[in-house]
Order: C-alpha cells, then structure tokens, then sequence
C-alpha cells in the first residue's frame, strides 16, 4: 500500500509533544523522538514522491535511550488481532541517571516501555493511530494509564524480533545500566523492572550514584510480578546487547536451525541460542559464534575495522 514508518529525532522545543515522562523537567536538556507515516505516490519508484503525517511524539529528559526500534509482527495473519499492530521500543530517556527513577516503571509514563498501536486508528487522544482494544491496558478504567503500553519496566528495549516460520514468540533485546544485558521473552502486560531490576539482580532506584551495584533478588520475590530475562550475560562478556533474527532456513549449515542471534554493540561479539531453550522462569546457556571472512576466522569489528 506504499506505507511505512521512521522515527527521528528533533530539538526538545520543536513542538508540544504527546508523551513525556510525569515527574522530569521539560527543558533544553532533551530531545523529542517523532514516530511518522509517509505514503508514496508509486511504491515501485526509485525515488519517494509522496505525503508524510505525524503519529506521535515522546519528550526524553536527555540525548540517549529515546525511540528505538519500531516493528510490525511478520508472523501476523491477514485478519488476527495482531496484523497491521505497530511495535514501538522507547527507551527511559536517561531518566535513572538524572535522578527521575520514579520518571518510569509505571503506567502514565511513556518512558521505559513498549508502545503497541494501530496506525490505521484513530481512537488516541490526538486522534492520530488507535489504540488496540486487546492491549493490556487499553480497558483500564484509570485515564492516567496510558492503553498504548504493550509492556513496561525497561531500561533501553533497542531491539525487536519475532521468530518467523518456528514458535512465532517475540523477543526484546534490552540494553542494562553496568552489570547485565538482557534477552527477553516479549508478554503482554509483563513488567520487566527496571528501574528495581537489572537482569536477575536487585537495582537500587533511589541510588544512580551507585549503578554500578547490583544485590540478590529478596527471598519474597515472586510477590513482585517481574519478569526476568530468558538469557543474559554480565559486563565481563559485553557492555550493550543488539538483537538479531531466529535462524530458520536451509541457506547454511543446518546446525544453525532454530538458534536465536545476537549480539554486543560495544564489543562486536557474535552469540546463539537455542530458541528451544528459552522459557520464562530461568535463563538458558549460550555460544559464541565463530566468524569466518573469506576463509580468515576472526572478531566482527576486525572485519568492519572498528574497535
């Protein structure tokens, strides 16, 4: 149909924005991330010619962990609750370190969650996209609850990815603050805990100065709800995990089937799991992969020349 979907960002003034965090400051110290359609004339041109609208803007209290990824559910079927449902991955906007915890980790607050919406809706209350009616949130009867979160609790949700042609589950590749990086199974309605989690670890909100401590989670942890991640590895592996694809295919070695690729941003390593061994409730073992270039092994970034 010619349409699809960008996000960039604008100076924190640019115009009044639809989101922001409740308790942060609204000043020069920001950005806004603008989410947008655009409609080409003739998809098939070399060149767009067309017309763009806004769908909505996010005011982040700093320059980093603003709007990330933004997906739809390949796996979604002509006519099920999920096709044509926008994912989009926003960030805490550096809200943890400023000293505005409490700026995420709830239900009015756009920062540090994952927005589902429908862009051919009309129902938000800029009247711009819907609301889907099945979202976790969408019935609640408190008008502060914002009905577009799909899941919360996250520090940085940089990347998404659904298993396309295996198990169909989605998954959340969340960047931490010193200690962890997460993989997670992507659940309607789950809170993730961040700011109060980071991985399997106890993050203490009230402290940014000390973000570099983590502590074991409390004997009576289950009364909390928090999902954990389904596979993670600590800053002594890597400092910023990237997402990538299942495997399903036969293009190459059929070992590779089934395994879940990611990897870290800072440190170009490689990993696979197993899509198989990821279940909620503990956290499944990993490989890293070894790279080969035109018959010469090696790290990504000696590849890239990058360091």
């Amino acid at each position: 149909n010619g349409k699809f979907y960008t996000v960039h960002s604008e100076p924190w003034n640019a115009q009044t924005p639809d989101f922001r965090g409740p308790t942060a400051p609204y000043n020069d110290g920001g950005l806004v991330s603008v989410l947008s359609e655009w409609t080409a004339d003739d998809p098939s041109a070399a060149s767009f010619s067309g017309t763009s609208r806004e769908l909505f803007r996010v005011y982040f209290p700093t320059s980093v962990h603003g709007m990330q990824e933004i997906a739809f559910n390949p796996n979604a079927a002509v006519g099920s609750a999920d096709y044509g449902m926008l994912y989009v991955c926003i960030g805490e906007g550096g809200s943890y370190l400023e000293g505005y915890a409490d700026n995420e980790h709830r239900l009015d607050s756009p920062m540090g969650t994952i927005f589902r919406i429908d862009p051919a809706g009309n129902n938000s209350a800029n009247g711009n996209y819907g609301i889907p009616s099945d979202n976790p949130w969408a019935q609640s009867s408190d008008d502060s609850v914002l009905g577009e979160i799909y899941a919360y609790g996250f520090r940085n949700p940089h990347r998404i990815s659904w298993d396309i042609g295996g198990t169909g589950r989605g998954y959340i590749g969340d960047i931490g603050e010193t200690q962890v990086e997460e993989l997670n199974l992507l659940v309607a309605g789950a809170d993730y805990g961040f700011p109060e989690r980071e991985g399997t670890f106890v993050l203490d909100p009230d402290a940014p100065q000390n973000n570099d401590e983590v502590f074991p989670l409390p004997s009576n942890d289950a009364e909390f709800g928090y999902t954990y991640p389904v596979a993670q590895y600590d800053h002594d592996e890597g400092i910023a995990i990237v997402l990538g694809p299942v495997y399903r295919g036969d293009l190459a070695a059929s070992f590779l089937d089934g395994y879940l690729f990611f990897g870290d941003i800072a440190w170009g390593r490689v990993f696979a799991v197993k899509e198989s061994d990821l279940a909620l409730g503990s956290q499944a073992s990993f490989d890293e992969v070894r790279l080969e270039l035109n018959g010469i092994a090696g790290e990504l970034r000696s590849f890239v020349g990058s360091s």
